[in-house]
């Protein structure tokens, strides 16, 4: 009787591992599979980020352009402005006038010049950003594309079937 029992619970043992090897086995699967999509979504957004970042750049470099005519046009007036005073006031254009005008200058390209330099940094800050967002992409989808659901779960299958396997050898053999 004590060997029937023993054997009934052995039997119940390799059922209950078979059992487990077969959602062990479906789980890996599903495991995998969601693991591929969830590569392809962040391959996707990272594309998008890209996208999005080349996108910036474009637009950082046409609003450095626009901000660096306006600069320039202001470098006009003001030296237009300052023109038109030392003539009210019946100056010569020499010597400090012509220095103060000649100065107004410098300093309205210097500002037109760093407008677009900065404008240009940015731009390249972006696509440095949409250069990595890219290589991300890449990335993630070479995972996506190593990720096998059915490999996976072959895997597992037999890890498991060994160790089943084995278990039902020492119950029909009574070698607990």
């Amino acid at each position: 009787m004590c060997f029937e029992a023993t054997a009934a619970m052995g039997n119940t043992a390799v059922a209950l591992q078979a059992v487990g090897l077969v959602t062990s086995t479906s789980g890996s699967y599903y495991k995998s599979k969601a693991d591929k999509a969830a590569y392809e979504y962040q391959a996707a957004v990272q594309r998008n980020a890209g996208q999005i970042d080349e996108w910036r750049a474009r637009d950082a470099l046409e609003r450095g352009k626009v901000a660096e005519i306006n600069q320039r046009a202001k470098t006009s007036q003001v030296a237009g402005a300052q023109a038109a005073r030392f003539a009210a006031r019946g100056l010569a254009f020499e010597g400090s006038p012509m220095e103060v005008l000649a100065g107004t200058e410098a300093m309205g390209e210097a500002d037109a010049t760093t407008i677009r330099d900065n404008a240009s940094r940015e731009a390249w800050a972006l696509r440095q950003s949409a250069a990595t967002s890219r290589s991300n992409a890449d990335l993630l989808m070479r995972r996506a594309r190593a990720e096998s659901p059915g490999s996976a779960a072959f895997t597992s299958l037999l890890g498991g079937a060994g160790a089943v396997a084995s278990s039902w050898y020492r119950v029909r053999t009574g070698r607990y």
